[in-house]
């Protein structure tokens, strides 16, 4: 049986470290989200119905080779 790995306390500098590192991430988050939107709205309708189906193509099969690769022979 293993022995269960010790938590350290929780810390007060450990949560200003954890905010400014969740801080970095999400502007990194809005800066690429505000880049994409703004390409995104200059496609034409039908480029972006064409991108949705593949994508859902693509996702689709992939969760389902995943769920077919599970089942054993």
């Amino acid at each position: 049986m293993k022995k269960p790995i010790p938590q350290n306390p929780p810390s007060a500098s450990r949560d200003r470290v954890a905010e400014q590192i969740s801080g970095v991430i999400l502007s990194v988050h809005r800066k690429a989200a505000g880049y994409l939107n703004k390409n995104a709205q200059s496609l034409p309708p039908s480029a972006s119905r064409w991108g949705l189906l593949l994508y859902c193509l693509l996702y689709g099969g992939t969760c389902l080779y995943l769920l077919l690769r599970a089942i054993p022979n």
